[in-house]
């Protein structure tokens, strides 16, 4: 009978992490994915003082490892990307943030950064951001 009481509280304990992340490889990702949100949400004021309607999103494989993380910052105009990309001390500021919301330190010199604009992707690839950043 303490075998089945013991495997009873496994399996709410089971269920209810399940129903908080998602699935159970969300459960250890689950901390990664607050940070990125976070960041995310830190990031957008910075960026939005310098240009209007920016779009910033991420992804990523950070359950094999947190370094394997791409922040996207979607722009309207190529001098706005021109511009963002030159910008070393936004790019600094941004991997602060990753920092200050709780990002693994040692991952966050190797997030790569992605900013293109959305006169780039109707140009060089019909309109379609997914092939863009692909």
């Amino acid at each position: 009978m303490k075998g089945f009481a013991i495997l009873a509280v496994v399996m709410i304990v089971f269920i209810r992490l399940i129903a908080r992340y998602g699935s159970m490889s969300d459960v250890s990702v689950g901390p990664l994915k607050r940070s990125i949100r976070r960041a995310k949400k830190r990031i957008r004021p910075l960026l939005n003082s310098r240009f209007p309607n920016i779009n910033v999103s991420s992804f990523g494989a950070i359950e094999i490892d947190p370094q394997y993380l791409c922040l996207c910052i979607d722009t309207t105009t190529d001098a706005e990307k021109d511009t963002l990309q030159h910008d070393t001390d936004l790019l600094e500021q941004m991997r602060q943030e990753f920092v200050d919301a709780g990002y693994p330190a040692d991952s966050v010199p190797l997030i790569a950064f992605s900013i293109e604009s959305q006169e780039t992707v109707d140009r060089d690839f019909g309109g379609s951001w997914w092939t863009a950043r692909k």
